[in-house]
C-alpha cells in the first residue's frame, strides 16, 4: 500500500517469551497487520535491554537470555493505525 501525505510510526515493545495462542506474539501481531494491510511492519530483536522491572537481558556469552528484547515497528496513515 502506498501512503498519501503524513504517516505515523508506531513502537511496539514486547519479550521474546511473549506468546498468543501458541505462536510467538511478535508473529500474531504481524499478521494482524498484514490482514488490516496496513502499510508495513518491521520485527527487530534486540541484543540487550531492560524493562519496568529492571531486569537485564542480554545475548552477551556469560548471560544468556531466552527474552530478549523484540521491537515491532508499524507504519502508515495515521487514521488506519488508530483503527487498529
Amino acid at each position: 500500500m502506498k501512503i498519501e501525505g503524513a504517516a505515523l510510526l508506531v513502537r511496539i515493545y514486547i519479550g521474546e517469551s511473549d506468546h498468543w495462542h501458541g505462536k510467538p506474539l511478535y508473529q500474531a501481531i504481524v499478521e494482524l497487520l498484514r490482514e488490516r494491510g496496513l502499510a508495513g511492519a518491521t520485527v527487530l530483536r534486540g541484543i540487550e535491554g531492560f524493562g519496568a522491572k529492571a531486569h537485564l537481558h542480554t545475548t552477551r556469552l556469560l548471560r544468556l537470555s531466552e527474552d530478549l528484547p523484540i521491537l515491532i515497528e508499524v507504519g502508515d496513515q495515521e487514521d488506519r493505525i488508530r483503527a487498529i
